[in-house]
């Protein structure tokens, strides 16, 4: 009888490598893998969800892109006792239907309406969260330092595409109703500091936000 030969499926990006991700529908290699998602994750950070109205049981939040001014659509979200339901509004000033990014011979390009919302669950177990962007991509990150007494917070990012990172957030008091927080991140690739950065700005931009309308 001829031998049966067994053909590796290779990856659909770098074509050298055979595939093992993701598991159980194998179309990349680990490395191309990691790069693919490091992608995504910094196209989700150029959303932020930014709320408009608190209700007793319901919530609404306006979505923006860094690239517009004014919001690029809504999210409703209500809670009836027992079950969150949620409506989402698309306006038509964005390009929802354009592609998120482009990588050479990817499959399964996304487009903008499938990378909406930046961050929709946070896990904190110990010192260190897991951060889950909107399709699905785990993203771990260990807490360092949470200092109350010196008000520094200091964190960093766990995945194999950055070799080195850490942020740090600190808060100054000036006076009893005014503060400045301050921002650092130092990572390898130097590049990624930027990524890290930009992600960065708009939740202090949030934060800012949040402070003033509670004063």
């Amino acid at each position: 009888m001829p031998r049966k030969t067994v053909v590796k499926a290779r990856c659909a990006l770098c074509g050298a490598k055979d595939v093992s991700e993701p598991r159980g529908e194998e179309k990349y290699c680990r490395d191309c893998w990691d790069k693919k998602i490091a992608v995504e994750e910094i196209v989700a950070r150029e959303f932020a969800l930014k709320r408009y109205i608190r209700a007793h049981s319901a919530e609404k939040y306006l979505i923006y892109h860094s690239t517009l001014k004014r919001p690029c659509g809504q999210l409703i979200v209500v809670d009836d006792g027992y079950d969150l339901f949620l409506t989402l509004m698309l306006y038509p000033n964005f390009v929802w239907d354009d592609p998120a990014y482009h990588l050479e011979g990817d499959p399964e390009g996304r487009l903008f309406s499938e990378l909406l919302v930046d961050v929709v669950a946070a896990e904190v177990e110990g010192n260190r969260r897991t951060i889950t962007t909107a399709t699905g991509i785990p993203m771990p990150e260990e807490i360092t330092v949470c200092d109350p007494l010196q008000r520094r917070f200091q964190y960093r990012i766990d995945v194999p595409l950055v070799t080195y990172h850490r942020s740090t957030i600190d808060v100054i008091p000036l006076g009893d109703q005014e503060c400045l927080v301050q921002y650092a991140v130092d990572a390898e690739p130097r590049t990624m500091a930027l990524v890290i950065g930009g992600g960065a700005r708009g939740a202090l931009a949030e934060l800012k936000t949040q402070m003033e309308r509670q004063s």
